[in-house]
């Protein structure tokens, strides 16, 4: 079985009905012999992260973002492949894995495009797969997916070897190495720039967008008005004439025009002049067009890729500027049906034989033009996307141009008579010819020279540079010949596609945007863009010249004068000399470079999962052995650890065993079982007292007050020394779900089941963990509040501790004796303070607001104070 691998199920569509007649099953037979045409969903696979390249023992050094780390060495990279992680390079694999194995033929027919990503698109399935070896691989070459074309090229297709010595292939896979090991420059720019949400995105076109934009945007800041001024002529029809000798004056008082005196034009002679239709124009010169009606990058290469799965547009990524000789007999049997639906005149189409400018030999898929479809009507083209009418008319108006005559106009040359070297000239059209069809603005209709000539001062204003915009950088793309149409704007889109939103709950995504299109195609640096702009000035990869560079290499690959491999020494020493540039930049700014020591760590497989971890615990270097051991899982005995308390400074020595555990978020960690270390001088940013330490040590919970937070805040918790740490309590249930323990009590099993049962424990002793003192109450199970609540009947024998104050002996003593305290500074718990005046009501055991006048006796927002349920200071 014959088994030919497509690019897209388009395209492999378009093969089943070219090759089989109908637009049936994708097995058939052709000639007798049996046929399946499977496709893949563009690049189905990708390069691994490059921590998952190298050795295990490695990945923590290619996994990590340090400057420390940088350059890679290359030279441990498997170059390992993984799946694309979507459904449809999923589903993909599945069907050309099963294709594929039962083929005895396997033919690629993907893109034949001039940067081989074709070739390697079907190569690193075909490699992955391992069916290359024992199977015929041949490749069908077609510029374009007309039938004739599929017919043609599936009759005539080439024999392959081996993806090392198919030269398409070398191209593209140094071309996708050199790109791949470049991204180092995305991680030095990243830190360099020190953000931590956003990624300062590095590459060679996308950087070289970034710095023509960002030279632009200076220029025009530092743009300063300079008038100069000099002398010419000026005739009766409004002709100027200047003398290229004349000199420049910075005022105009400095011209003398007393040498000048009138005068008169003399006509040097006529002449017949015409140009011939431009270029066909690439993809992106048709985007820059549809920017300035603010259509967006993506949005215009999805409706263009719509319309060339449809048929009515040819191959978009293409680096042709001209049709082949068929083509170009195809468009001209065309014409008139597209010139019909365009709008435009059929006098107009009247230049039937091609012009070398247009035509040629040699070409891949030829330039954009119309595909074999032509609509009966533009309406026609709507269901294929944003602006696609517009887009297949641009298209077919820049085509039809080729077939227009010549734009002819009148060139008047003059001079003035008594100073010959003053000179000027005029345009006059004859016949518009292409302009006719699609006029790009360059006629310009000027007087014709003539009569009496007066010199005058002429001010001269040095113009302000251009704002950058999506034809800007087109035409200094396409100046230095870097990237394909198709390449200049799908890397356009990608640097001014809008950051994604991410999803609802989860952390914010990283910025990446680097531009800004506006509905009028202008483009400016985002404030990400602006700091890429500014770490990345001067560098290598942000030099257009470097992709010009690598454009040859990739030639020299394919015709293997150069090896695939020699891509890592030449992005190397790129990457040392542009994070040289980087640091200079960002120290030239005032910034500072995070060129610190590396954290070692070390790295292998746990659990059947890469991990990495700190190689060095508690001052103690893990040797081999000892990683080896933990990644088994196994415990190791780990000799002088040293402790520093970080609040007290004491240092500590221990002897302790050690395994590799987990965070309840996940991160891996060496844990180190303390429980033979004794509780510890401090907790949360407080230093504990020996009796507090004491109490830890003999299984005691201890309420610590002045506990501090990260941010500094100061907080109270109930505490206890487990497993070798001091950790927070937590509630111990019994049985039916109830508390285990409550202030100071350990419930019986009798007693929880009467709580479970919903009675009332009467005249229970409790004891406050705060500070240790009694109290007597009556207490039962919340079962809807899972909780353990007091009873009105409970009280307590004397004052201790109120809304977050503890009462001193004088006020106890006063409280006792039926006197009013006024009290400052109690909290409520919202963390605001307060003063009241406070009463004992020795009947209820409670402490008392006195009420205020005109009040009842209840206190601040209807809440009564009690003993047993102080208030929380924040």
């Amino acid at each position: 079985m014959i088994c030919i691998m497509a690019e897209k199920a388009s395209a492999a569509n378009h093969m089943i009905l070219a090759l089989s007649g109908t637009d049936g099953p994708n097995r058939f037979q052709r000639e007798g012999e049996d046929i399946c045409v499977s496709w893949a969903s563009g690049h189905i696979l990708e390069y691994a992260p490059p921590h998952l390249q190298v050795d295990p023992s490695l990945a923590w050094r290619y996994r990590r973002w340090d400057l420390g780390l940088l350059p890679w060495d290359a030279a441990r990279l498997s170059w390992r492949r993984q799946a694309v992680p979507t459904r449809s390079a999923s589903d993909a694999w599945d069907r050309l894995k099963r294709d594929l194995t039962e083929a005895d033929e396997i033919v690629i027919a993907t893109d034949d495009d001039p940067t081989g990503e074709g070739s390697l698109l079907a190569w690193e399935i075909i490699d992955q797969l391992g069916v290359g070896e024992d199977r015929l691989v041949t490749r069908m070459r077609f510029a374009d997916e007309e039938p004739a074309s599929l017919v043609e090229a599936f009759e005539e297709r080439d024999t392959l070897i081996d993806s090392e010595s198919d030269p398409d292939c070398r191209k593209a896979t140094y071309r996708c190495r050199w790109d791949y090991l470049s991204m180092q420059l995305t991680r030095a720019a990243t830190r360099m720039a020190g953000g931590s949400d956003s990624i300062c995105r590095v590459g060679r076109l996308k950087s070289a967008m970034v710095t023509l934009v960002g030279d632009q945007e200076e220029a025009r800041r530092t743009w300063v008005r300079r008038p100069t001024y000099q002398a010419r002529y000026k005739d009766e029809t409004g002709c100027v004439f200047t003398d290229e000798d004349e000199p420049y004056e910075e005022s105009p008082d400095k011209v003398d025009l007393g040498r000048l005196g009138d005068d008169v034009v003399e006509v040097d002679g006529i002449r017949r002049r015409g140009n011939t239709p431009p270029d066909l124009p690439d993809l992106m010169a048709i985007a820059a067009v549809f920017a300035k009606r603010g259509m967006a990058a993506d949005t215009f290469l999805s409706t263009y890729q719509a319309l060339y799965e449809a048929g009515y547009v040819s191959y978009p990524r293409t680096e042709d500027k001209k049709v082949t000789q068929e083509q170009f007999e195809a468009l001209k049997g065309d014409r008139l049906r597209i010139a019909a639906v365009c709008g435009v005149g059929l006098e107009l189409l009247t230049h039937t034989e091609p012009r070398k400018r247009h035509v040629g030999e040699g070409l891949a898929h030829g330039a954009i033009r119309p595909g074999s479809k032509v609509p009966q009507d533009l309406s026609e083209l709507d269901r294929y996307g944003e602006g696609a009418s517009e887009i297949w008319r641009q298209v077919a108006l820049g085509a039809l141009r080729i077939f227009a005559e010549d734009y002819v106009y009148e060139l008047t040359e003059a001079h003035i008579k008594g100073h010959p070297s003053f000179k000027g000239s005029s345009r006059r059209t004859l016949r518009p010819g292409w302009r006719d069809v699609l006029d790009d603005g360059g006629a310009k209709e000027q007087p014709v020279p003539g009569g009496k000539a007066t010199a005058f001062v002429h001010e001269h204003v040095n113009k302000r540079p251009e704002e950058p915009s999506v034809d800007w950088i087109r035409k200094r793309l396409e100046k230095h010949d870097v990237g394909t149409g198709s390449t200049r704007v799908s890397t356009l889109a990608d640097v001014c596609r809008a950051d994604p939103k991410g999803r609802p709950g989860a952390a914010k995504p990283r910025r990446r945007r680097l531009m800004e299109q506006t509905k009028t195609g202008k483009i400016s640096l985002t404030d990400l863009g602006r700091t890429v702009y500014d770490v990345t000035r001067g560098t290598s990869i942000a030099d257009l010249a470097t992709t010009e560079r690598v454009q040859e290499a990739m030639r020299a690959a394919a015709a293997g004068t150069l090896s695939v491999d020699d891509a890592a020494a030449d992005v190397t020493a790129l990457v040392v000399h542009d994070i040289e540039v980087m640091a200079a930049n960002v120290r030239r700014s005032g910034g500072e470079v995070p060129d610190g020591p590396v954290t070692e760590r070390a790295s292998g497989v746990f659990g059947g999962v890469l991990v990495d971890f700190p190689r060095t615990v508690l001052g103690h270097r893990l040797d081999d052995s000892e990683v080896e051991a933990l990644l088994r899982g196994s415990e190791v005995f780990i000799e002088g650890l040293r402790a520093k308390d970080r609040v007290s400074g004491r240092v500590r020595v221990f002897d302790a065993p050690a395994k590799l555990s987990r965070t309840e978020d996940g991160r891996l960690y060496v844990a180190v079982d303390r429980r033979g270390w004794g509780v510890p001088d401090s907790f949360s940013g407080r230093i504990l007292t020996q009796d507090e330490r004491d109490r830890l040590q003999a299984g005691e919970t201890v309420m610590l007050e002045g506990l501090v937070t990260r941010d500094g805040r100061t907080y109270r918790r109930e505490v206890e020394w487990k497993d070798g740490r001091i950790t927070f309590c937590k509630r111990e249930l019994g049985a039916g779900g109830v508390w285990r323990r409550f202030s100071g009590h350990t419930f019986t099993d009798e007693e929880m089941g009467r709580l479970s049962a919903g009675e009332v424990l009467s005249d229970m002793q409790l004891r406050r963990t705060a500070d240790g003192s009694t109290y007597v109450a009556d207490i039962a199970w919340d079962p809807d509040a899972r909780k353990i609540v007091f009873v009105s009947s409970s009280r307590a024998d004397r004052p201790t501790r109120f809304s977050g104050h503890t009462f001193t002996d004088t006020e106890v003593e006063a409280l006792l004796a039926g006197k009013r305290v006024m009290v400052e500074n109690l909290v409520r718990k919202d963390g605001c303070t307060y003063s009241r005046e406070l009463y004992w009501d020795a009947e209820a055991g409670k402490v008392e607001f006195v009420p205020r006048k005109g009040k009842g006796t209840t206190g601040a927002k209807g809440r009564k104070g009690s003993t047993r349920r102080g208030r929380k200071a924040s």
